[in-house]
């Protein structure tokens, strides 16, 4: 938002009645309770104030993450219109907003979401005091865990389960370092500090965009959202790396492509892939259509402390459906009503085996 624009007569108070307005709102159009009537009204008080639409697109973002976002598309186009408009705060406006109901915390099975309606004022303080001293701070999830946070500079950081990223802003660039795991990125354009993320032998740079970068042992995949991105190789400052660079050049994503880079051979593949699929797991999904049992696994796990294990080949068996993430009961009980499977728990595991019949 133009600077020019912003509301000066705004109070703590002000702002605390303003994130529960807008809080009401959300909560309207997700539970289903509007008309044509109310989606006017709804329209009427984004456009009265520029501060009513950053007001709503916390809130929105936070009940996103939740997965409990109206997918009426006047609402869905109510809520990119605010989000497009978010505006920066002040410090004071972030601690009044994390005082209220904007923040909410969900928990669905094992999954546990924090939505920060307003930055965290410690995390906000530290990367603040980073921009002289430059120390790293770092963000981390555990397992079923998800965390959505907002950065000084309004960049938005949603870290998936058992991730961890490292964080560190200068005068002269944003840079995040993935250690493991999967986030995705809303980033805030800064023409004068471009944005790095680093993971596993890749650095992708990105200005004012959105993507998902999701690292793991043996490959890094980048899935670009929207805006643009360019991928390209990590190479240690040595003498020899800007002719290394010149034999690997950088590939340029558009919304939709997803590039995945093998970690040890440098391999690297470009697919057009869903993006709704692709980052389901924002709102606690997973989505699969037509996927092999033990890959299908493979990804149920990632959000599970009791993890599933196979017994014998069913890489032969394929899966289709909508799972929420860490509920391991409802994705088992489809496969043993659709699948010749069955499951058995032994102490503290659970198996699945191919039946005999």
């Amino acid at each position: 938002m133009n600077p020019s624009h912003r509301n000066t007569s705004r109070t703590p108070d002000r702002d605390i009645e303003l994130s529960r307005s807008a809080l009401h709102w959300a909560e309207r159009m997700t539970g289903g309770l509007h008309d044509d009537e109310s989606l006017m009204a709804l329209n009427a008080w984004l456009n009265a104030d520029p501060a009513h639409q950053d007001a709503y697109a916390r809130a929105v973002m936070a009940l996103r993450a939740s997965g409990e976002i109206s997918q009426d598309p006047r609402i869905l186009a109510m809520r990119e219109s605010a989000l497009a408009a978010r505006c920066s705060r002040n410090d004071w406006v972030h601690r009044a907003m994390a005082g209220c109901a904007a923040i909410i915390t969900v928990s669905i099975a094992v999954l546990m979401v924090a939505v920060l309606g307003g930055p965290n004022d410690e995390f906000q303080d530290n990367v603040a005091q980073n921009e002289t001293t430059r120390e790293t701070q770092s963000i981390r999830t555990s397992v079923g865990e998800q965390k959505v946070i907002e950065l000084v500079d309004n960049t938005v950081i949603t870290l998936n389960t058992d991730s961890l990223i490292y964080v560190r802003y200068s005068d002269q660039e944003r840079r995040i370092i993935m250690g493991r795991g999967q986030a995705h990125f809303d980033i805030a354009h800064d023409a004068a500090r471009p944005f790095r993320v680093r993971a596993g032998n890749q650095v992708i740079t990105a200005l004012g965009t959105a993507f998902d970068v999701r690292l793991e042992d043996e490959s890094v995949s980048v899935l670009l959202v929207e805006g643009l991105v360019e991928v390209e190789h990590y190479h240690h400052p040595t003498p020899n790396a800007a002719e290394r660079s010149a034999s690997e050049p950088p590939v340029t994503l558009m919304a939709g492509e997803q590039i995945t880079v093998r970690n040890r051979s440098s391999e690297r593949t470009v697919s057009v892939v869903e993006i709704d699929r692709a980052t389901s797991w924002r709102s606690g999904r997973i989505i699969f259509e037509d996927e092999a049992i033990p890959d299908a696994v493979r990804e149920v796990n990632r959000y599970l402390t009791q993890p599933i294990q196979i017994r014998g080949d069913l890489t032969q068996l394929r899966v289709s459906g909508v799972f929420r993430t860490g509920q391991s009961d409802s994705f088992l009980s489809a496969l043993e009503a659709e699948m010749p499977v069955y499951v058995t728990r032994e102490n503290d595991y659970i198996f699945i085996s191919l039946s005999d019949y």
